[in-house]
């Protein structure tokens, strides 16, 4: 086959030396140095083959994944959409979890195993240590993006809750940061009207001269 690890170098002789280095090299640039001939859709085996470019069966892996998962969150995003077909399926879904989660196990099963069946450069094999990797990574990184997306979350209730929060430290009536994007841009700054009143007061005696006293 033509798998991810199909490839073998041959030993080669003290001689050919020359030989296994570029035969070496050949291999590491990835599956296709071996110059198979792509032939698209066959029917040499039942029902049919994609002998296509391995990365194009890569993503249709990734696509069929990324269906697989929208099947097992079905009920969870149709509770949050606003339509009547989505809120006349979670009625009914969430009254037959059982018989539903059934029927996915079942497609799931038969999805995984037609798509990687007509992939000839895949086996289920290398599938489930793929996807075997993706879940030792995510578990790896589990604890920093925890971690991260703790401190974005402390960040968005400090701003969504600033004005109590300057209350109670007593800074309130304290501008400690002013920003405008006028200022960086050079953009007009919009101005505003302002009204002054001016009282006048008519026969009022001055107070500047001599003072007499009664």
């Amino acid at each position: 086959g033509f798998g991810p690890r199909a490839f073998r170098v041959p030993l080669a002789p003290a001689g050919g030396a020359a030989m296994t280095a570029a035969a070496i090299v050949a291999g590491a640039v990835g599956r296709e140095t071996d110059h198979h001939e792509r032939r698209g859709v066959t029917f040499e085996k039942w029902p049919f083959r994609l002998d296509i470019s391995v990365e194009y069966q890569d993503w249709i892996l990734v696509a069929m994944s990324l269906f697989i998962l929208w099947m097992w969150s079905m009920p969870c995003v149709c509770g949050r959409l606003k339509s009547s077909f989505a809120k006349g399926f979670t009625r009914w879904v969430y009254t037959r979890l059982h018989v539903f989660y059934c029927c996915v196990v079942y497609a799931t099963l038969f999805t995984a195993m037609f798509v990687i069946g007509v992939l000839p450069d895949w086996t289920v094999d290398e599938f489930l240590e793929y996807v075997g990797f993706c879940v030792e990574w995510v578990l790896r990184y589990l604890v920093k993006m925890i971690f991260s997306f703790t401190i974005l979350f402390a960040f968005f209730i400090v701003f969504k809750l600033r004005e109590r929060v300057m209350v109670a430290t007593g800074l309130d009536h304290i501008r400690l940061f002013r920003f405008n994007l006028s200022d960086p841009f050079g953009m007009k700054v919009r101005r505003r009207p302002m009204e002054v009143f001016v009282w006048k007061v008519d026969e009022l005696r001055s107070g500047v001269g001599k003072h007499e006293d009664p």
